[in-house]
């Protein structure tokens, strides 16, 4: 898969899990619903600097695929993935 489609697709779970996590519904703005503004509601609601640390770390990969390229290895989206199972906290198997 081309890199930049992929982390195209992993910011739009991770819009969907932090508005859930807001308790957000799609009537809201187009401004109060980009990743960056919903990631610092989210931090201010739920402090955890391991966490934030991850959730920082995608930010920096999302903005960097929206607005350079984001053309990434397949080692560096690895290490994404565990970024993004980490910052959604999903659990199972270990890699």
């Amino acid at each position: 898969a081309d890199s930049r489609s992929w982390l195209e697709d992993a910011e739009k779970i991770c819009l969907e899990f932090l508005r859930y996590q807001l308790k957000i519904s799609g009537t809201k703005s187009s401004e109060s619903m980009r990743f960056e503004s919903l990631l610092d509601q989210y931090l201010i609601r739920h402090p955890n600097p391991q966490e934030a640390e991850g959730w920082n770390k995608l930010r920096e990969l999302f903005h960097h695929a929206r607005y350079a390229g984001g053309k990434k290895e397949p080692h560096e989206l690895q290490d994404t993935y565990r970024i993004l199972k980490t910052c959604l906290h999903i659990q199972g198997e270990n890699e």
